[in-house]
């Protein structure tokens, strides 16, 4: 099918990638990656154009190894010939549909089954297009990121000269982020749980996580890191569904209603220490709030 130089038995990929068992579908990747990157001589069938779409679009959710494969050779075939990396082309549908089997896969990490709306995006960056007009380098984090929402929010909102670290647990989420941002030098995607993550303090943190949904232990561990992971003067962002914890506390009883108050006054005694700002975003699914915490304020305090 093809007369390229590219060698897939010798090409050594992660151990996270899962071996292909068609020869066929193999050969098909390594061609359309050859075709991508200009590699003259690769023969490209349209039967072959229609597997590849078919597998890359369709049937991703149900065989991630394709789509895995398929990048993999595509990175190592714009190597090869010496080009840089084509940026990330953003399917809405496709990008919807891992966003939803992720969230029934692990609803309560995900939290919702609708992406966050423009409006929600704009408001809890606000503090990074605040930091962003000093002209010195600033330093982002984001937790959690999901599909990347917020992630390009917080983009756009940067300079060249400032970094964006993105911590987000979910492999394939994480897999799904770094093909959207490989292209840019100065934002990191680590695959590495929030709390086993170790960096300087960052001048804005943005999390993502729902943690109404999480026990007490980890609500107040994630309260911490958020902390220790933002540097005096600046702030930490998070988000929260309005009248979420109203509708919801009359249906838990026992043990699980014990658990969920502790959970807000977590959240209560977060807030009367760092101070807050809130940002009231009612078109969202479902209306949500963007509250902004400044850690100089507890330091403050505490001194």
């Amino acid at each position: 099918m093809s007369s390229t130089h590219f060698n897939t038995q010798a090409l050594s990929l992660s151990t996270e990638t899962i071996t292909l068992q068609s020869t066929y579908l193999m050969e098909v990747a390594t061609a359309r990656a050859a075709v991508d990157a200009g590699v003259q001589n690769v023969a490209f069938t349209w039967i072959d154009h229609l597997v590849h779409f078919v597998f890359q679009y369709i049937f991703f959710i149900f065989y991630p190894a394709y789509d895995r494969f398929y990048y993999e050779m595509q990175i190592e075939a714009f190597t090869h010939q010496g080009k840089e990396l084509p940026a990330y082309e953003s399917y809405g549908f496709r990008e919807a549909v891992l966003f939803i089997h992720r969230f029934f896969h692990s609803p309560s990490t995900i939290g919702s089954i609708f992406p966050s709306s423009r409006g929600l995006v704009n408001a809890i960056t606000k503090k990074v297009a605040e930091a962003a007009k000093n002209p010195k380098p600033q330093r982002y984090l984001e937790i959690g990121a999901g599909t990347g929402s917020f992630t390009e929010g917080m983009i756009s909102q940067m300079k060249e000269t400032d970094h964006l670290d993105v911590v987000e647990y979910d492999a394939d989420l994480c897999y799904l982020l770094r093909r959207r941002f490989r292209h840019l030098k100065n934002v990191a995607i680590h695959h590495v749980s929030i709390f086993d993550y170790q960096a300087k303090p960052y001048d804005v943190v943005v999390s993502g996580l729902p943690l109404m949904n999480f026990s007490p232990d980890f609500v107040e561990k994630a309260h911490k890191k958020y902390v220790d992971l933002t540097k005096s003067g600046g702030f930490f962002s998070y988000f929260e569904y309005i009248g979420l914890s109203s509708i919801k506390q009359p249906f838990l009883f026992g043990e699980t209603a014990r658990e969920f108050q502790q959970v807000l006054d977590l959240k209560r005694g977060l807030v009367e220490k760092h101070g807050k700002e809130i940002d009231n975003i009612w078109w969202n699914v479902t209306p949500a709030r963007a509250v902004h915490c400044s850690v100089s304020h507890l330091r403050e305090i505490e001194e």
